[in-house]
């Protein structure tokens, strides 16, 4: 399995709620992604939330999964995207899904900090 790693920042433009709106509603329209999780906490100044999605391909009996963690504080946000799970048949199916939320991430003002590949 491997899996696709983007930490990302942004000044703060837009509040963490209409983030996570977009991401939801852009996953399911563009990629057929189901929401699984949407986890939300709050820590002194910080909100924190926590989307996880996951997409079925059918047609080669598999799934890809994505992880995504937004923090929110007073000067900023980040998030930490994770496409993961898929077989050797799908191998870059994660992939496109942690590509997918970056480009979301993007026109919201996020830009990427660190891109990383980890194979298991």
């Amino acid at each position: 399995m491997s899996s696709k790693i983007y930490t990302l920042r942004a000044d703060k433009q837009h509040p963490l709620k209409d983030v996570c709106a977009k991401l939801k509603s852009e996953m399911d329209k563009k990629l057929g992604a189901d929401l699984c999780a949407d986890i939300c906490r709050t820590e002194n100044d910080s909100q924190i939330r926590m989307l996880a999605f996951e997409c079925f391909y059918l047609h080669m009996g598999g799934f890809a999964s994505l992880g995504i963690l937004l923090i929110e504080n007073s000067r900023e946000q980040t998030a930490d995207v994770v496409g993961y799970g898929g077989d050797s048949i799908i191998r870059g199916a994660n992939k496109d899904l942690a590509k997918k939320a970056v480009q979301i991430l993007g026109e919201l003002g996020f830009t990427v900090l660190q891109e990383k590949e980890c194979m298991s």
